[in-house]
């Protein structure tokens, strides 16, 4: 999906979890984990809150709204499938 639309997101869904929290493996229970919800790009707004821990994530996104629901995703439950790399003024419009 992210190489054929320009990018995607894989949402790691967990029973019984609120998808706005972070992700902590120690919380997943035994068959808790249902699998990954994939939307591409046109699907998914992402927040205006950056991530400022300082790691990998610096800088991206804190949340990830699927369009035309009301539900957000953490980024640490989320897999980013970020399509070809743009030149880093057009990456800002």
């Amino acid at each position: 999906w992210g190489r054929l639309y320009g990018g995607a997101i894989g949402c790691i869904v967990v029973d019984g979890q609120d998808s706005e929290s972070p992700l902590d493996i120690s919380t997943v229970g035994k068959d808790a984990f249902k699998g990954v919800k994939v939307y591409d790009r046109h699907e998914v707004m992402p927040s205006t809150e950056l991530v400022t821990t300082g790691g990998m994530d610096d800088g991206l996104p804190e949340f990830y709204k699927i369009q035309g629901t009301d539900v957000k995703w953490h980024y640490t439950r989320v897999i980013r499938q970020v399509g070809i790399k743009l030149p880093r003024e057009q990456e800002k419009t």
